[in-house]
């Protein structure tokens, strides 16, 4: 994104991240992003009773299964949501679970470009910095990047 910036318009931005996401980045990155949430483990932290119980199993079992964890753009605090969208999705194959996962991811993704875009004022141009993941998300072998996107702001 870097390279492509500046953008012209939020909508610019999105649609650039977008066919990045969908139509350029290896599958690799897909699972380095997804493996760097916490969103259940997150979850797990501010509830208690049946939801808890039911979250910490499914995060163990989801985390067995599919090798990366539970991606969710759902609000952290619509717990009893998470666990019926983990539920549910445990029972997919790998192949439905990384075509939700990404589109999920997505969400996330557009939600900060939304942010960053919305905190500038007038039209002035300034430049924001952005993590881009490279490698995997075990710690071993995992880069981060700043990379500075300059973005017009609103």
């Amino acid at each position: 994104m870097e390279e492509a910036s500046p953008f012209s318009s939020l909508e610019h931005a999105t649609s650039f991240a977008r066919d990045l996401w969908f139509n350029t980045l290896p599958i690799q990155s897909w699972l380095d992003t997804f493996s760097a949430h916490m969103h259940i483990g997150d979850a797990i932290t501010i509830v208690h009773g049946d939801i808890w119980t039911g979250l910490l199993q499914f995060a163990i079992k989801y985390h067995k299964k599919f090798v990366f964890g539970f991606v969710t753009s759902t609000n952290l605090f619509l717990l009893q949501q998470i666990l019926e969208e983990v539920q549910a999705r445990y029972e997919n194959s790998l192949n439905i679970k990384l075509e939700i996962a990404s589109r999920e991811e997505f969400t996330l993704i557009e939600r900060s470009l939304t942010k960053l875009w919305e905190h500038g004022t007038g039209g002035r141009k300034r430049r924001w910095n952005c993590r881009l993941s490279e490698g995997s998300a075990d710690g071993n072998a995992a880069i981060l990047k700043e990379a500075q996107m300059e973005l017009p702001l609103v």
